[in-house]
């Protein structure tokens, strides 16, 4: 055992004593014992900031007495998700409390032992939101009044435990306890209802930084007996304090006494031996929710759609999270996974069938649909059943659920009847019940379309195609799936329909659930591989079953091959049909209409056909399958990198994007060099300054003031925005964005696509940005950039078509490559040629206070280096073929690297870090405009004709497309 007491100097806000005691294994005769009687005991523990790791517990295991039976016992511990920096916990202790001691606990065997944090403190006797509790203040000269986050203490016990190890196999290991003893303080601190832990993760090398936390007591000198979990007040808190007046009023005066009402109902509907539903709920509205989610105990509520739908399904929508928060169903070892259709079925039943008064009508197709659909589909599935084989099935189906012991023979043994009898069923009485709307002759027929399309139109047969199968389009447009700008009066109908005499294939029918399987193991990758989803909108209830599931990338691999081989199925089976060579009567199907091209060489006509394409006509089926294909190919890939298979570069870039990447030499580079340094300025009183002073000389006569930046960004979006929307009219109208400026992140700038239509761009402020900073970013990720590459993605492929699948974006994906080119593109396409150069030194250079010539140089040194553009990808494929070698080879290759970069790319330090995160990603940027600007050339929209520029590339963001399609011959 080591201990190493310390006093804080006197500059801190108390001289409050902190000791830090290490002991190499648990030792209950010498180190501080943890007690289950202290004021932490009923106290409300709350995680604000970060991601808990799924493989360890949650906050409440910080005050359940406990220290772990291991050295390495995750499940009794509270930890963040490795690769991220950590995160913020804050424990509510219900009353002003004097404190006289803070103890933490830690154990791990290794570097998730040390703790590092700073301890917060608030005295007041109200409660606080969730909103007021993250307002964590500044650590230099915070106002110390009683009614303020007052800063504790700062913890760090790397160093102590690193100079006081006892041995290299020790390390950092071990139980670390850390004391702050308030006693002696002064009487600032004499009372507290808050703290909040600002925690750190203990080595930013180490993706597995973040440390095992066991417990937190704190002690104030009384005993406190354990209040049990049931007999503790049910309390809901809103938080709308972002919402309009409005919306404010509505939930006060209408959501508040629903929820306060039906929650204790939704608790005794599913009720469970030895569980008690969470006591305490926070429903907090903000933008950018995509409608509502639940993540725990707490509910994202999205503040544009509830403020649309307040007098309608709002209501409805919280009844449905609240229903989730009762569920709590937990993954445990040994448990089994419930299904999500199931989680969600059940959830709308609640919702639909019991709190709405009249249900809302919902059209289900009894050959097409399944009752794995989820929603409102199983929720429609479960009443039949319900209400003609077994009036509990509802209190049956979550009790096997919450215990972890769902399986599909509960049906038989509840019903006698299996799940798929139970479905052919409740088919066979839709069909009763629509049997003469199916007797219609469709033909010449006006269809009225639901919601979707607010007219009719008229279905004429096409003489040249004379065997429609009329019922598909009746299905396609009677389920809305087609949206109102997608039927024209110059449209036939043959476009949406298939030729009758083919017999597609019958897993052709099941894409949606592959779509939504790929969703799911794509959720689960997310958990192993960091940053793999850059953007998710979807169920909110399939990413927490993610989390949760706490499967092994080898099992999540062995779930991806199967859906890999089940997609190539029917993408070989699509690509038979339209080459006419399917098993089917080849003498009438063998020769497709003109809608639909047997290949996709010619992207002008497929892009042309695609406009007023059907989701489920052969085309877009084949280029659906086609996306799917190789997203789920490059999660396989991802998986095996995470597990150590490091494929070469070549072969890491053609199967994870879909592109092949050129080879690039010194020569190339050296070339640049020479133009580069023909325009760049002297430095003055320094003729023998290097390139590097020069460029950077040359860079700070353009910064912009850090104070200045807001303003001069505001203005680039503003401009930007106007002329993105005159070019594509089509764009959502409540499409909007939000700026955060960010600092210490290893990018310029980031754009998180939050679903609705919304996007959080981040900048990363630091000193010395320059003029054509605000241009580039502002057209990069938002117009028409990432922001509306998401937002017309949303737009078209998930409302229109009904395509989950891209309700998320996989960040190591083909798709990467069309939305980093398209984005990287995106500055030319909003200021084409000198047009950026002149906004920026008419418009913005005055804001920033920035000479116009200074400007014009500027813009000639930045055209002069775009023959750098590809010195990333040089460095990733040099770097990265090193693959798997020693640990003396890659420093070889590091050193090497580096200094060929010091020679040639003055703008660009190498960081092999990145590389080790982000590996091949970099040749998204540079290839992908490639592909875009060579594939718009070759649709004859260059630069010269911008109107058919722009058509294109509107069309080419909204399209299932992958970018080998770019390259075919």
């Amino acid at each position: 055992m080591v201990s190493s007491p310390y006093v804080f100097s006197s500059t801190d806000i108390s001289a409050q004593r902190v000791t830090i005691e290490r002991f190499d294994a648990v030792s209950p005769d010498t180190m501080p014992q943890v007690v289950t009687d202290d004021a932490a005991t009923n106290a409300s523990f709350l995680m604000l900031g970060g991601r808990a790791d799924p493989n360890g517990g949650n906050p409440d295991r910080l005050h359940d007495g406990t220290v772990g039976r291991s050295a390495d016992d995750p499940r009794a511990s509270f930890f963040f998700a490795q690769r991220t920096e950590g995160g913020k916990i804050a424990i509510d202790l219900g009353k002003l409390t004097k404190i006289q001691k803070i103890r933490t606990f830690s154990r791990h065997g290794g570097p998730r032992a040390p703790q590092v944090y700073t301890v917060y403190g608030y005295a007041t006797a109200d409660r606080l939101t969730r909103s007021q509790l993250q307002k964590i203040p500044a650590e230099s000269s915070e106002p110390r009044t009683s009614a303020a986050w007052q800063r504790i203490a700062s913890v760090d016990t790397c160093s102590v435990a690193d100079s006081a190890q006892t041995s290299s196999q020790t390390g950092w290991g071990g139980t670390h306890v850390v004391t702050i003893d308030l006693a002696k303080t002064s009487d600032h601190f004499s009372e507290l209802r808050y703290l909040l832990f600002d925690i750190q993760r203990t080595e930013s090398n180490d993706p597995f930084g973040n440390t095992f936390y066991q417990e937190i007591d704190v002690c104030d000198g009384n005993k406190y007996t354990p209040i049990p979990i049931d007999q503790r007040p049910i309390e809901i808190v809103f938080d709308p304090s972002a919402a309009s007046p409005a919306l404010q009023e509505w939930v006060e005066t209408t959501l508040t006494p629903i929820c306060e009402t039906w929650y204790p109902k939704l608790v005794q509907m599913l009720p469970g031996e030895g569980f008690t539903a969470p006591r305490h709920v926070d429903i907090i509205f903000q933008p950018g929710s995509g409608v509502a989610a639940t993540s725990g105990t707490t509910i994202y509520c999205d503040i544009p759609w509830f403020e649309q739908n307040r007098d309608g399904e709002a209501a409805g929508a919280v009844i449905h999270e609240l229903v989730h928060v009762v569920q709590q169903y937990r993954e445990e070892p040994g448990r089994k996974s419930n299904p999500a259709w199931l989680v969600e079925g059940l959830t709308d039943y609640i919702r639909w069938f019991i709190y709405e008064p009249k249900p809302r009508p919902i059209r289900i197709d009894p050959d097409r649909a399944k009752y794995t659909d989820s929603y409102q589909v199983t929720a429609t599935f479960l009443q039949y059943v319900l209400k003609k084989y077994d009036a509990e099935l509802i209190v049956k189906l979550n009790t096997v659920m919450r215990e972890g012991r769902y399986t599909p023979e509960v049906w038989s043994e509840w019903t006698g009847r299996t799940l798929d009898e139970l479905w052919a069923e409740f088919a066979d009485s839709l069909r009763r019940k629509t049997s003469q709307l199916n007797q219609t002759n469709w033909v010449d027929h006006i269809v009225p379309v639901e919601r979707t399309c607010p007219v009719g139109y008229a279905v004429r047969e096409n003489p040249s195609f004379p065997s429609v199968a009329l019922v598909d389009l009746r299905n396609v447009l009677v389920n809305a799936a087609v949206g109102a700008d997608t039927l024209s009066a110059g449209v036939d109908a043959s476009y949406y329909a298939m030729p009758a005499e083919v017999e597609y294939p019958e897993e052709a029918k099941t894409l949606d659930q592959l779509a939504e399987r790929f969703l799911k193991l794509a959720l689960e990758t997310g958990e192993h591989v960091p940053d793999f989803v850059d953007a998710y909108y979807g169920p909110s209830t399939w990413r927490t079953l993610a989390k949760e599931a706490n499967r092994t990338p080898e099992a999540i691999e062995t779930d991806t091959r199967q859906l890999l081989s089940a997609i190539r199925a029917i993408r070989q089976q699509l690509d038979l049909i339209a080459s006419g060579n399917s098993t089917a009567d080849t003498a009438t199907s063998g020769s497709s209409p003109s809608c639909e091209p047997n290949d996709f060489s010619d992207l002008a006509a497929l892009l042309s056909m695609l406009e007023h394409a059907s989701p489920r006509s052969l085309p877009m089926l084949r280029l659906r399958v086609l996306f799917l294909e190789k997203q789920t190919l490059a999660m396989l890939v991802c998986l095996r990198i995470q597990q150590g298979d490091l494929p070469a570069f070549d072969a890491e870039i053609r199967e994870i994007y879909d592109i092949t990447a050129p080879a690039y030499s010194d020569e190339q580079f050296d070339t640049a060099l020479r133009q580069l340094e023909a325009v760049l300025p002297q430095v003055p009183d320094s003729p023998e300054a290097t390139l590097a002073q020069r460029y950077q000389f040359a860079a700070t006569q353009v910064a912009i003031p850090v104070e200045k930046y807001d303003a001069v960004f505001q203005k680039a979006i503003k401009v930007a925005r106007q002329k993105c929307r005159e070019k594509i009219p089509n764009l959502p109208e409540n499409e909007s964005f939000e700026v955060e400026y960010v600092h210490g992140v290893p990018w310029g700038a980031y754009a998180w696509y939050q679903g609705n239509y919304r996007t959080k761009i981040q900048v990363n402020l630091s000193d010395g940005l320059p003029i054509s900073s605000p241009v580039g970013l502002a057209t990069h990720e938002g117009y028409p950039g990432h922001h509306v590459y998401y937002s017309l993605v949303e737009q078209q492929l998930v409302h229109r078509f009904g395509w989950l699948e891209h309700s998320m974006m996989v960040l190591y994906s083909p798709q990467a490559v069309l939305a980093e080119g398209a984005a990287t593109l995106a500055p030319e396409m909003a200021f084409p040629g000198e047009e950026a150069m002149r906004f920026e030194r008419d418009q913005l250079a005055p804001i920033a206070g920035i000479a116009p010539e200074a400007v014009e140089q500027w813009y000639r040194i930045n055209q002069a280096a775009r023959g750098f553009r590809a010195i990333g990808v040089e460095q990733a494929r040099r770097y990265l073929l090193a693959g798997n070698a020693s640990k003396e080879e890659k420093e070889r290759r590091i050193a090497e690297i580096s200094e060929w970069t010091r020679q040639h790319s003055f703008r660009n330090s190498f960081n092999p870090n990145f590389l080790d995160t982000y590996r091949s990603y970099i040749a998204t940027y540079t290839i992908g405009e490639d592909l875009l600007s060579q594939q718009l050339e070759k649709l004859n929209a260059g630069t010269d004709q911008p109107e058919r520029r722009w058509n294109y590339y509107r069309q080419i963001l909204s399209t299932p497309l992958v970018p080998s399609l770019f390259t075919a011959p």
